[in-house]
């Protein structure tokens, strides 16, 4: 079965006349028309290298009705039961007059799909609202088991109206997907087999012998109630918190032969008080099968603490070796499971949440956690390098007070329950003056080139203008000198910002919540303490619109903290006012679906309107908090987090929303998926750009590994801009790819090319001179490496803090995160000061790339044309506007290559540039006098010509 291939038809020139996606359940037929078109065409199936050619020749006589030439191209196509396939291409080189009928549309369907997993029995809605009849069409359910997928089930479904399918799953946890045979396919759906439930809560109680001073902000909810649910065992495949690899694989026990697992009882943990040692007590039938027990230790956000195995130890308590008196205070969980003598699972897992309150005892080895050194205030001692920020000045109308409007709800929305915050409010004043001032030195030099802005469209078409820089607050910069990144260090970054071309500023999560990275939030409406105010948010809105660029918040639309008041109060109780709010698997409401299999991620449940009211009055209030019908101290947009989890037809409802209030808005969605999902989200009137995965995936290989992938010239090269081009075909007028080659969920990418700084230069002439909008992940500039941790630690890793300083300390360096294993290091020549002032580092070739893309049109709106022909293992890309072209040439293969003549790509079907090339930037290419380019590995040229 092949759900997804994309294909293009190119003229002699290259030029794409057409192209989309099909999709073959069995071996079948293409067929492609092309129109009013003589000459040779070539038919392209962009996940092969294999193409067929016809040669069209008009028709001798025109036939006495009107007629349309047609030439067809026919491909038959084979799939195989493996990952990979070659088609067999069988061209038709007849070229044939037929008549042209054109048949009333015919009404196609707008299908949405739901799925829930009740009794162990996985149930498909299907519904179809946009008429028409569809009496038979195919399905199939697809069932994955860890790296295993199989069809669980396939039929017919009747979608006049809508209708259901169902298939048992069995023992084994799965993940469930249906697709309708060239209809779209529904979004996972995690199956897990009935365990126990367990309410255990124990407290370990110690009078420390200190009084700690604590901020109270991450301390979990009192009133919190812990889910007795086991976190399931697979491993999602887009996950936002750090996902805990094990270390040892266990399989569950269907796996192995067993016909169910073994029932096991956890009592609540004790606490050895000479040594700080665990002791569980477990219960069960059948035990004497288990000759092992594993342990696993978490923290509330599922943090790896701790991981033991022991040999079993019949009637008696297990003792694990790990000190508890190290335990800050805190929610933890306590997971554990049975191993047969293989260390095969064959026990249910079960988890017991344990609450900690009190502090870490001290010990003559160990500082307490709570106590922090002031971190030294160090101004560079270059003294020609460090300029002042800009001090902005920007005029404040007074502000009304919005308290009441903050708070209260819409005819639609559910008031918060006690305890949420309300958003900080501003008295009504007099007319001010509000001046930003930065008053800490950064950095910064004016680049090579200076930019001559591109005016951005007034409307939405300002963010594919935009080089946009992904920001993670808590690593960027600090001002008040607690280790954590806040948003007045964003304000006094702006200046180096702007030094790389950047003109909008993409924050990850700022709002309130109890994980480091912010995408599990418990009030939309409030800042995160640790980063400030929701003046301070305003402030920086205020400020990088003063400078002329724009800024999009991280939105979490999918899910929700399990913190959040609301799921606090339906957790357990069906007649809450807010027991829609979430996708509950049972009639108590103790059971709910959630985001990756983490249970502190429940999942909003958009089928009822007040979550979809809720998110778009969030949404609303952030684009103008003052209510003043101006938006300079209001966001530009969101990046939608885990978009492609949320219903496809919500997105049309924030759009109408949030343009109503404000035209220019922008929504960048996360729907990491293939071509055809995304382009499913980018439907009209749906979000207005999305990432372009596919393509990135291709560059840089598996996002957890390193060392493949192009830019490693691993793989097909011909791949990369194949890949490109068919997703710069999904687009319609509007729409926009945001491209990129990492961020704060992949591995860096200096990490992926292993340091090779030759690689990571082109991936970076790549990314600022593709089409669609250029996002770069804050310290890639730097050449910042950062892998996956193994743990505790994970993506922490990949997050680390952004190196300003040679010596990795200075004013306003962050210090949150700087364990031993640390990819940065002093004095390692990645910080902002060390490549400052050097003409070749890696950061001015950033600001450099910047500069180049924001003076010309044809890099921000040109038209593409990718070289597929006599380029050897090259990437070569023509972009064009009215008065100039642009020819991008990088070497991602293992081996030199030459373009013999340059200049031959100057000429277009409709116009001809200037022969002699003006070279931009190159690294060991060598342009002859006679226009030849030779490329060696991981070298690259940008060329110019002008128009005659």
């Amino acid at each position: 079965m092949i759900y997804d291939q994309s294909y293009i038809v190119m003229d002699a020139e290259e030029t794409t006349i057409t192209g989309g996606h099909f999709r073959l359940d069995s071996p079948g037929t293409l067929v492609v028309e092309v129109k009013g078109v003589y000459g040779k065409l070539t038919l392209q199936v962009l996940d092969s290298t294999v193409s067929v050619e016809v040669e069209c020749e008009p028709p001798t006589a025109t036939p006495t009705n009107t007629a349309t030439h047609t030439a067809t191209a026919t491909a038959t196509f084979t799939p195989s039961n493996t990952p990979t396939f070659t088609p067999t291409l069988t061209p038709s080189n007849t070229a044939t007059s037929t008549l042209t009928f054109t048949p009333s549309p015919t009404p196609q369907p707008a299908l949405r799909f739901t799925g829930q997993c009740v009794d162990q029995v996985v149930t498909f809605t299907v519904s179809n609202s946009g008429g028409g009849m569809f009496a038979n069409e195919t399905y199939t359910i697809e069932k994955s088991v860890g790296t295993t997928i199989e069809i669980a089930a396939t039929g017919t479904i009747r979608l006049a109206e809508g209708g259901s399918v169902t298939v048992p799953f069995g023992d084994a946890d799965g993940t469930y997907t249906i697709g309708i045979s060239g209809r779209g396919r529904s979004a996972p759906v995690v199956c897990l087999k009935p365990t126990a439930t367990h309410t255990l809560t124990p407290t370990f109680t110690r009078t420390p012998s200190f009084t700690p001073t604590r901020t109270p902000s991450n301390t979990p909810s009192p009133t919190q109630a812990p889910s007795s649910t086991p976190l399931p065992t697979r491993t999602p495949t887009n996950t936002l918190i750090p996902s805990r690899t094990p270390t040892q694989t266990m399989v569950p026990a269907s796996a192995t032969g067993a016909s169910k697992l073994i029932t096991l009882e956890v009592a609540p943990p004790r606490l050895n008080i000479d040594s700080g040692h665990l002791l569980i007590a477990v219960q069960g039938t059948d035990l004497e099968k288990v000759k092992y027990y594993q342990l696993t230790l978490m923290r509330q956000d599922f943090t790896l603490v701790y991981e033991q195995t022991v040999e079993s130890v019949p009637s008696e308590d297990l003792e694990f070796t790990y000190n508890t008196n190290t335990l800050p205070r805190g929610s933890y969980h306590l997971f554990v499971v049975g191993l047969d003598e293989n260390k095969q699972q064959i026990t249910d897992r079960v988890r017991v949440v344990m609450d900690v309150d009190r502090d870490p005892l001290p010990t003559a080895s160990r500082t307490p956690t709570n106590t922090r050194t002031a971190l030294p205030s160090r101004t560079p001692t270059r003294t020609a390098v460090a300029a002042e920020a800009t001090v902005v000045v920007i005029s404040a109308t007074p502000a009304e007070d919005v308290s009441a409007v903050a708070a209260a709800p819409t005819e639609t929305q559910t008031p918060p329950p006690t305890g949420t915050t309300a958003p900080d409010t501003a008295p009504t004043v007099a007319p001010l003056a509000l001046t930003l001032t930065a008053i800490k030195k950064i950095p910064t030099i004016t680049p090579t080139l200076t930019p001559s802005p591109v005016a951005p469209d007034p409307q939405t078409g300002w963010f594919e203008q935009s080089i946009t820089y992904l920001l993670f607050v808590r690593s960027f910069r600090d001002t008040n000198e607690d280790g954590i990144g806040d948003l007045k260090g964003v304000i006094e970054g702006l200046p180096y910002l702007q030094s790389l071309g950047v003109r909008t500023i993409w924050l990850m999560p700022v709002f309130e919540g109890p994980t480091y990275h912010g995408y599990a939030v418990t009030d939309y409406l409030r800042v995160n303490p640790r980063y400030g105010t929701n003046e301070d948010l305003r402030n920086v809105f205020r400020a990088a619109h003063a400078l002329g660029m724009r800024v999009l918040l991280d939105l979490t639309v999918n899910h929700t903290s399990s913190q959040h008041p609301y799921f606090l109060d339906a957790l357990g109780k069906p007649t809450s006012r807010y027991s829609d709010y979430y996708s509950w698997l049972d009639d108590e409401h103790t059971s709910y679906e959630t985001f990756g299999g983490y249970r502190d991620l429940p999942k909003l449940n958009y089928d009822s309107p007040a979550v979809r009211q809720w998110m778009i009055d969030i949404a609303t209030y952030w684009l103008d908090p003052d209510r003043d019908g101006r938006f300079n101290d209001g966001v530009d947009g969101y990046r939608l987090d885990a978009a492609r989890f949320v219903p496809v037809d919500f997105f049309p409802e924030l759009r109408a929303a949030l343009v109503k209030v404000n035209p220019t808005v922008t929504l960048l969605g996360e729907v990491w998926a293939e071509s055809t999902l995304i382009d499913d989200y980018l439907q009209p009137n749906g979000i207005f750009a999305a990432f372009d995965f596919p393509s990135q995936n291709i560059l840089v290989g598996n996002h957890d590994a390193v060392g493949g992938g192009v830019v490693n010239g691993q793989g097909n090269l011909a791949l990369l801009p194949i890949t490109m081009m068919g997703m710069d075909l999904i687009l319609d007028q509007g729409e926009v790819l945001g491209r990129f080659v990492g961020n704060h969920d992949t591995n860096r990418i200096m990490s992926v090319v292993g340091g090779d700084l030759k690689r990571a230069r082109a991936a970076a002439v790549w990314l600022l001179t593709a089409p669609g909008s250029p996002v770069l992940y804050y310290g890639d500039e730097i050449g910042m490496k950062g892998v996956k941790g193994g743990g505790p630690a994970y993506d922490e890793y990949r997050r680390e803090p952004l190196d300003w300083y040679q010596a990795e300390t200075g004013d306003g360096m962050t210090s949150w995160f700087k364990p031993g294993d640390r990819s940065n290091r002093p004095n390692d020549g990645v910080s902002v000061e060390e490549q400052d002032q050097n003409s070749e580092s890696l950061l001015n070739l950033y600001r450099e790339l910047g500069a180049l893309r924001n003076r010309s049109a044809a890099l921000q709106t040109g038209d593409t044309h990718y070289v597929m022909k006599d380029v050897g293992s090259l990437y070569v890309m023509r972009r064009w506007s009215r008065d100039e072209l642009i020819v991008v040439v990088i070497n991602f293969g293992n081996q030199p290559s030459v373009i013999a003549n340059i200049g031959a790509l100057s000429s277009l079907s409709d116009r001809t540039y200037n022969s002699a090339p003006e070279v931009l930037f190159r690294q060991d290419a060598i342009l002859s006098a006679a226009g030849e380019l030779q490329v060696p590995t991981a070298g690259y040229a940008v060329i110019r010509f002008t128009i005659r």
